[in-house]
């Protein structure tokens, strides 16, 4: 039995890094079938770009960072150098590498590491593209210039089409030393020299300043479309900080509008659009709405799942199936063989099916035992609001319970913690959750949220077996009072008796760290 599917299926999510999925396309024979391929990828910002709610990182218990994109240049990205670098004519981006290592080892390591790490990806992006085929790569100032010499080696500077300027004119003040940053880049290759672009699907109103409407110079215009001008290389959108409607809470979402015109002008109706690293599902609505097929992929359960499934849901009355995902418990225990950081991050956010939000520490190196962090709708009795999660997917012994417990005690904002293990009960299993370890988590004893009569388990055990079982194999989880959507600071469920009667604070929103940067019936299928 297939246990973790990741076959090509449009009109889907996929849950996995994008590496992982195109290459098992590829091993499949899945080649030349995408139409448009647009991709915001991590641009080496030098930032982690957290939940807004997240006060826990005014402390030491870790963070709700939705995802990191902090470059360093370990034996990972090492071994990813010199392997592109050791593949000569293999590898499109091999002289580039080569040429840029002297340098980037020397003066930039984590743009060394990151562009090795974007190499591989786009260099399989380019074998899934049809012949007619573009692909929009979505950057910033950090790192277009460099992202631009990749593309060129492995796209070819001949398909370089356009380099895009989204300019967000929202409001919003400048440094003292530095001029506002307002735009992003968008680079636009094609697969080849056979490219769809549909001008008339884009067209934009002509100035009221120009010649033509105030009647002058007319025979400099020639004889203009009524539907109006095609759109130059500055797209002048509103950021999503302008759409409320739209705003989902996560970090680096697009405006749809943004999508629609990238969209209706590299494909056609019935056409299939890829997004790479999908967070909360613009492309896929974008695609929907305009009648083409869509396909997304995120490494991150809570986000393809909470985020962009639901929202797909919500919007458009689509219930997306998710691939990538352990369907049975041998799929998750082939998991925790497989890659352990990856069954970390699944197990962590899998709790999100029992409506308790937790995102999963990226930041694997120093966790100090803490994998993945949520935060309650409200404050308890005492003040605290925080629920951490520590995994387990191997061995673990009663000392190892015993810190978790420590942890969940020492620190401050700390309401609850919850010990996930692989089957830790399954009384055959040698890794089981024993009496002793059932006692050590009973003795930390139990919170209340205000007004609430019910009582709660301050450290809980969940075994990842138990994301299989119940009704309909929808799983049992810890109970847990409600808890937020780290994205958009709404409840995960209804409001409860749980909650207290007065309206809760909201909580402010994280200090930017390292670099600036801005930022219904159902249809039928196509």
């Amino acid at each position: 039995m297939t246990t973790i599917n990741l076959d090509y299926q449009p009109n889907a999510a996929y849950y996995g890094d994008c590496e992982e999925i195109i290459q098992a396309w590829k091993e499949q024979g899945v080649q030349g079938i995408i139409d448009l391929i647009y991709l915001d990828p991590p641009f080496n910002s030098n930032r982690n770009y957290g939940a807004p709610t997240s006060k826990a990182k005014k402390n030491d218990s870790g963070s709700l960072d939705a995802f990191t994109d902090m470059w360093t240049y370990n034996m990972k990205a090492h071994e990813r150098v010199e392997r592109i670098i050791k593949e000569q004519k293999l590898h499109p981006a091999h002289l580039l590498i080569k040429s840029l290592f002297p340098y980037l080892k020397e003066n930039d390591p984590g743009m060394l590491a990151y562009l090795s790490y974007m190499a591989d990806r786009l260099r399989l992006l380019k074998g899934l593209l049809k012949e007619t085929g573009s692909i929009y790569l979505h950057c910033d100032p950090f790192a277009n210039y460099y992202l631009r010499l990749l593309m060129d080696s492995i796209f070819g500077p001949e398909n370089f089409r356009n380099e895009i300027v989204w300019w967000y004119y929202n409001g919003s003040s400048s440094s003292k030393r530095l001029f506002g940053c307002k735009h992003d880049t968008i680079l636009r290759y094609s697969k080849s020299d056979k490219w769809t672009f549909n001008p008339d699907a884009v067209r934009i109103p002509y100035e009221p300043t120009s010649g033509w409407l105030k009647g002058k110079n007319k025979e400099s215009y020639g004889n203009p479309n009524p539907a109006g001008k095609i759109p130059h290389d500055v797209f002048q959108i509103p950021s999503i900080n302008n759409m409320a409607k739209e705003r989902e809470g996560y970090p680096t979402q697009k405006p749809l509008k943004l999508l629609d015109r990238i969209i209706q002008a590299s494909t056609n109706e019935g056409d299939i659009v890829l997004d790479p690293f999908a967070g909360c599902g613009t492309t896929m609505h974008a695609a929907f709405n305009n009648k083409r097929r869509f396909i997304g992929m995120d490494i991150s359960v809570f986000t393809i799942y909470e985020v962009a499934r639901k929202r797909l849901k919500r919007e458009c009355g689509l219930d997306v199936p998710i691939y990538g995902i352990p369907t049975n418990f041998a799929g998750a225990k082939l998991l925790a063989n497989k890659d352990k950081r990856k069954f970390e991050d699944w197990a962590a956010e899998s709790l999100t099916f029992g409506n308790i939000g937790i995102i999963s520490n990226k930041i694997k190196s120093f966790d100090r035992g803490i994998d993945g962090s949520g935060l309650l709708y409200g404050q308890t009795e005492d003040g605290k609001d925080k629920v951490i999660v520590q995994v387990k997917g191997g061995g673990f012994t009663i000392d190892a319970v015993r810190a978790f417990k420590d942890r969940i005690r020492s620190l401050p904002d700390v309401a609850a913690g919850i010990f996930i293990t692989l089957d830790g009960d399954n009384p055959k299993s040698k890794h089981r959750w024993t009496r002793g370890m059932e006692a050590e988590a009973m003795d930390l004893g139990t919170f209340q949220m205000p007004n609430g009569a019910k009582t709660f388990r301050r450290m809980q055990h969940w075994s990842v077996r138990d994301r299989f079982k119940g009704k309909d194999g929808k799983g049992v989880y810890p109970e847990m009072p409600i808890m937020i959507n780290p994205f958009n600071e709404k409840p995960m469920i209804e409001i409860g008796s749980t909650m207290p009667n007065k309206p809760l604070p909201m909580a402010s929103k994280p200090a930017k760290r390292g670099r600036r940067r801005n930022g219904k019936t159902k249809p039928d299928l196509f």
